[in-house]
């Protein structure tokens, strides 16, 4: 055998070898988006379906008087409120309706870096609605329940401040956080992203730009004093979010190439 044919031989192994190697390194990362993808969508339905639980046992707990969720105030009005049933439901509020959806936020903020400059603002707006309303519900989680509690083993005389106390708080959480500002910030992230996914899924960006806007009607309707629209607004969200939620995880699941 000449030393030319030796020399073919030689290098042909190392030339395959590097080549396969390369194809193992590029098909890496698509395993790990793949990867990534599926577990974003198993927390989004995740995500939507404890969002739902939340809002059926605060319902629950005032015994379906929907005037609750823009005047929290209506629990000294009537019947007894379920405070085990309200704090666990301000607790299912932490994870269902926001800490459950960041990786949805983050894994759809990569996927616009690409498409658009404002992606970073995307981002920002859906984070921010997610840590303000996260805290305003910890934070109900544990006072509601403690005045609730005051407010039965207190004096007659000592009932009607504990129960201002408990209407200041809903007012500062429920409409100054929750019902305007993060009306406000989360209505702009659902209509920036939906715009994103217009021609990608158009069902999920419909419905996306419909929660969006009933989140931002909610907070237009308290900035306005205007109960009738934060009423009917602040309900079709509360609904309409995990709903979204659960769509979105959905179609990352099934849907390999929806980002392609």
């Amino acid at each position: 055998m000449s030393s030319d044919v030796r020399c073919v031989q030689f290098y042909r192994v190392p030339s395959t070898y590097f080549r396969v190697k390369t194809q193992l390194m590029e098909n890496k990362p698509s395993n790990a988006q793949g990867s990534i993808q599926r577990t974003t969508g198993w927390l989004s339905i995740a995500s939507g379906l404890i969002a739902l639980v939340s809002y059926y046992l605060v319902a629950a707990s005032v015994h379906f008087n929907f005037e609750f969720f823009s005047n929290p105030a209506i629990v000294f009005q009537g019947q007894p409120v379920d405070r085990g049933m309200l704090r666990w439901s301000m607790i299912a509020d932490v994870f269902g309706y926001y800490l459950l959806l960041l990786p949805l936020m983050f894994f759809l903020g990569r996927q616009m870096d690409a498409h658009t400059p404002w992606s970073g603002i995307v981002r920002f707006l859906g984070t921010s609605y997610v840590l303000m309303g996260a805290a305003g519900a910890s934070v109900l989680a544990v006072v509601w329940p403690f005045l609730l509690d005051a407010h039965s083993a207190a004096d007659a005389s000592l009932q009607p401040s504990i129960a201002l106390l408990f209407q200041t708080s809903a007012q500062g959480v429920v409409t100054g956080i929750w019902n305007l500002l993060d009306g406000l910030l989360g209505g702009a992230w659902w209509i920036a992203v939906s715009w994103f996914l217009l021609n990608r899924m158009k069902f999920l960006a419909y419905l996306g730009l419909l929660t969006g806007m009933f989140s931002l009607l909610d907070a237009v309707g308290n900035m306005l004093e205007w109960k009738a629209l934060a009423d009917i607004s602040v309900n079709a969200y509360l609904v309409l979010a995990p709903v979204w939620a659960m769509f979105a995880g959905a179609a990352l699941l099934r849907r390999r190439d929806l980002f392609v």
